[in-house]
């Protein structure tokens, strides 16, 4: 159990003596030691703190039609049903654009009629569509409808000619759909035109089907890019003929490759495909001259192709694929040839490589350039260049990567070396396969040789295990910028400990200050607030913060510092303005090795209102001695004035049960005026103290006791709650998830016997803010605070609670609507509804231009018609104010009226503290003809408003 504490001063005349009171705080036990590398090194902690921040549309109807004539489309007249048309392709001049083959929706449901077709149409919408290949075309609503449809297709776009269409079709289908076949041309526009027999209407789909389109790679123009050895598919389905081969092959493709190595290459079908094709490539790229293949092949293996070519690496080829004498199909041709050339064959030309790897290597096609060494010859080598990023032994290997029999070298700088002169060298270190070791200095640069014993090439892969670098931000003059709020990695396991942030008092914690591994970071507030940095539950490692003013290495002294706040991790708080610039260190307790993980800021905005917890409680705090202490919150500002009806407390927490004092326990809530309203209880004024009970013990319900009468407080003020205690109880529920008390949590005792409340100075441990006492946090301590006064508009005549008269529904917010049809009468109100000090003028609004108008007083009433409007006065009825309105509109009091307040105590109704009253304006509105009931009303009455009265 971590137990903090601070002894209490009573100011006795002129002598200072230290009271035997102490306040403190209790969490569970923490383990008992830090484990550290040395033992004499760092003395072992104690216990800890184990907690963790947390529309309609018309109806049907039937249109009768003529009957048509005889012929293949006489049928009997149709109706349908009408509807309203949404669709935006109703004109031929808006179209609806359909793209390739496939099923569409439609729907001429209430379309109207600007075509003429070959049959008896009406109701027709439009379509334009581009034939996506060359050949017969089916446009089709067989299947895709039940109503009785004709279609009609016409070249190009825009508002056909009546009867120019290429296709047109009445009946197709039994249930007398339509269907129109006509011959399409790759790229060009058609328009469609979907119509009911004498303007049926109804919804389906209808489908547009037609030959493939052919493929992207269907012109030598146009050929689609292959890159190096594999496989590849390909599909000459819906291609045209624009090349000539050894063979009749027809529809053809066409690809362009560039030839990795030089030597002979082979382009196959055999095995990929069943399609009987004809192979051709052409030296270059762009369309061949008929003929001029470098080699051409129709049947090679059954009725596929392969070709085979002398090809020059870096040289681009031209692949033309196709199928014989009309057949067309899918698959995979492959090619296959000689290795690339080795780029990092010669040690002038070494490739670099950075880090630990694995990197690929490969001496298949390399030649040897560089000598004999101590372990042997590597032949076939390859070079590479490396630069160490840290200083000690790197291990070198290709163990494990494949590779064959290899020899791998080892030289100090870069360029090729002299034979001779490799630092290390090893032939078999794990079978045939090459390892070894050498001291590297960081920032030099190593030559690595990798070769084959004797004749032998391979291909694999190697790595380099050096030492890891510290991480970049492991000095403060180049800590890492960070910028908003969330969680940021870390990484101090190769950190180094600087000298900077190591002598911070704040940071003195199980006997020393210091932060090892330390690495840092700059963060800018994006806003003011209580800024919190916290660890808890998102590493493992043992750690230390700590928090400074300004960018880069710290010029002053930390502002926050923590060794453990949950378990061995870390979590500091502190206030951050906006703008600012704070520096982060981020390191582990003395001793105990770094790691990674992840740390978390957040921002808490500058706190107002009345209530500052989260709900939670972290942290208890009692007294050491049989007494009374009291929590507080300080709320409000100066120039606010608030009424306060509760205090609402916790007693105890639910993570620490049984230390505080039994439910039924005597207990006081207490509100306070700050006479200076300079943040400190010490000369609080008391308003009110009430006696209540423990509740709800230990289970962070917060127990609201309401006062007896509102308490309207100005300026700063506090409240607070209080409970005899005796030794190892902690009753004062506090929340330190992220959150320090800012001058806003206080703490007071009486030891022994009770507190005085009315003079808080006088108590032997006086009014003690938190973050003083090193007991940062906030209390599980709520007001119920309001304004001092409300204004609320209610009762109004649009519909959204008693219904007007005669349906006469006004705007919203406003009363029933008047014979003028303004929208009903608007009843405000400005100013300070304070009885002391009333600036209240009620103003009614959208009345009859010269209206004669009468302010009205009352007690809240149910809403009933009253009349031309609605009203919710009830008893008690004051006529306050009359006169006429100019222009609709009439405010009061005015000129030398008396206040309301002082008005309604003129007439017998003085208002007091807390008072509500209801107020309308009825008006005259002289039209008995407009609402006839109830009848011969002759007036009509504004919105209402309700007032809730402060002293």
């Amino acid at each position: 159990m971590k137990h903090l504490s601070i002894a209490a001063a009573v100011l006795l005349g002129s002598a200072l003596s230290t009271a035997s009171a102490q306040i403190t705080s209790t969490r569970p036990p923490l383990p008992t030691t830090k484990q550290v590398p040395d033992p004499k090194a760092v003395p072992k902690k104690g216990d800890g703190a184990n907690y963790m921040g947390p529309k309609s549309v018309p109806g049907p109807s039937n249109q009768s039609v003529g009957t048509k004539g005889n012929g293949v489309n006489s049928r009997a007249p149709k109706s349908g049903p009408g509807n309203q048309f949404v669709g935006t392709n109703d004109s031929c001049a808006t179209p609806i654009t359909v793209v390739g083959l496939g099923t569409f929706p439609f729907d001429n449901v209430g379309a109207t009629t600007d075509g003429t077709a070959c049959a008896f149409i009406g109701a027709d919408i439009w379509y334009t569509w581009v034939a996506p290949s060359t050949g017969s075309v089916v446009v089709s609503l067989c299947g895709g409808t039940t109503f009785d449809t004709v279609l009609a297709v016409y070249n190009g776009v825009g508002c056909p000619t009546p009867g120019t269409w290429i296709a047109c079709n009445d009946t197709f289908c039994g249930s007398d759909q339509s269907q129109v076949t006509f011959a399409a041309t790759l790229g060009n526009s058609y328009t469609i035109q979907l119509a009911g027999y004498a303007g049926l209407t109804g919804t389906g789909t209808f489908s547009i089907s037609g030959p493939p389109p052919p493929p992207p790679n269907d012109s030598c123009s146009a050929p689609s890019t292959v890159v190096g050895y594999g496989s590849f598919p390909f599909s000459d389905v819906g291609a045209t003929t624009d090349g000539t081969n050894c063979s009749l092959g027809t529809g053809d493709v066409w690809f362009t490759w560039v030839a990795p190595g030089t030597g002979s290459s082979t382009v196959s079908l055999c095995g990929g495909s069943t399609l009987d094709s004809v192979l051709a490539v052409y030296n270059g790229v762009g369309c061949p001259v008929p003929g001029s293949w470098i080699t051409c092949n129709d049947d090679f293996c059954g009725l596929q192709s392969q070709i085979s070519f002398a090809a020059t690496a870096g040289n681009s080829y031209t692949i033309q694929l196709c199928g014989w004498n009309g057949g067309t199909g899918s698959g995979t041709f492959a090619i296959s040839g000689p290795p690339p050339p080795v780029l990092n064959d010669s040690c002038s030309s070494p490739t670099t490589v950075v880090g630990g790897g694995p990197f690929p290597w490969t001496t298949v096609g390399a030649t040897t350039d560089g000598g004999a060494e101590s372990c042997g010859s590597a032949n076939h080598d390859v070079w590479y260049n490396w630069m160490a990023p840290s200083t000690g032994s790197v291990v070198f290997s290709l163990c494990g990567g494949g590779g064959g029999d290899t020899v791998i070298a080892v030289y100090n700088g870069a360029g090729c070396p002299t034979p001779g002169t490799a630092i290390a060298c090893n032939d078999d270190s794990c079978g045939l396969v090459s390892q070894t070791s050498f001291s590297a200095v960081i920032g030099n640069i190593y030559t690595l040789r990798i070769g084959g014993f004797s004749a032998s090439t391979g291909s694999g892969t190697f790595t380099l295990a050096a030492p890891p670098p510290p991480p970049a931000n492991d000095l403060c003059g180049t800590p890492t910028v960070i910028a908003g709020l969330g969680s940021f990695p870390f990484n101090n396991s190769s950190a180094t400990t600087g000298t900077q942030g190591q002598a911070e008092s704040i940071c003195f914690f199980f006997g020393s200050t210091v932060i090892d591994h330390d690495t840092w970071y700059t963060w800018n507030a994006p806003t003011s607030g209580t800024a919190c940095i916290f660890l808890c539950g998102q590493t493992g490692v043992d750690t230390k913060l700590a928090v400074y003013n300004g960018a880069g290495c710290p010029t002053g002294s930390a502002v926050a510092c923590n060794d453990d706040t949950c378990n061995f991790q870390s979590q500091v708080s502190f206030t951050a303005t906006a703008g600012n610039d704070y520096t982060i260190q981020l390191g582990t307790f003395p001793g105990a090795a770094g790691g990674s993980g992840t740390f978390t800021i957040g921002l808490s905005p500058v706190l107002t209102g009345c209530a500052y917890d989260d709900g939670s409680t972290e942290n208890l705090v009692g007294i050491n001695a049989n007494g009374e202490i009291a929590w507080l919150h300080k709320f409000g500002a100066a120039g606010e004035l608030k009424k306060i009806t509760s205090i609402s407390t916790a007693w105890g927490g639910l993570a620490f049960p049984g230390l505080t004092p039994p439910n039924g326990s005597p207990a006081s809530i207490a509100v306070w005026d700050d006479p200076n309203d300079d943040g400190n209880p010490t000369d609080a004024v008391l308003l009110e103290l009430v006696a209540t009970t423990v509740q709800n013990v230990d289970t962070d319900i917060l127990n609201t006791v309401n006062l007896p009468t509102p308490v309207w407080v100005s300026g700063v003020y506090f409240v607070g709650a209080g409970v005899v205690t005796v030794p190892g109880q902690f009753p004062a529920p506090l929340d330190q998830t992220c959150v320090s008390s800012g001058g806003r949590a206080w703490a007071v005792a009486q030891t022994p016997g009770t507190l005085n409340y009315g003079n808080l100075g006088a108590n032997n441990v006086p009014p003690l803010e938190l973050d003083s006492i090193g007991l940062p946090g906030v209390w599980l301590l709520r007001a119920d605070c309001g304004p001092a006064f409300t204004i609320t508009p209610f009762c109004f005549g649009d519909g959204t609670g008693h219904a007007c008269p005669c349906g006469n529904t006004g705007l919203p917010g406003y009363g029933c609507d008047n014979s003028i049809g303004t929208g009903g009468g608007l009843l405000a109100a400005t100013g300070n509804a304070l009885i002391s000090a009333d600036t209240v003028v009620l103003t009614a609004s959208n009345e009859r231009p010269a209206a004669f108008s009468m302010f009205w007083q009352g007690h809240l009433a149910a809403a009933r018609v009253f009349g031309d409007g609605v009203g919710c006065m009830g008893p008690a009825l004051k006529r306050m104010y009359f006169g006429n309105a100019v222009a609709g509109s009439i405010s009061k009091p005015g000129g030398g009226d008396l206040s309301i307040s002082a008005r309604s105590a003129a007439l017998g109704d003085p208002l007091a503290p807390g008072t509500t009253r209801v107020y309308h304006v009825i008006y005259r509105d002289p039209d008995p003809l407009f609402c006839p009931f109830p009848l011969g009303a002759t007036f009509n009455i504004t919105g209402g408003m309700e007032i809730e009265w402060g002293p």
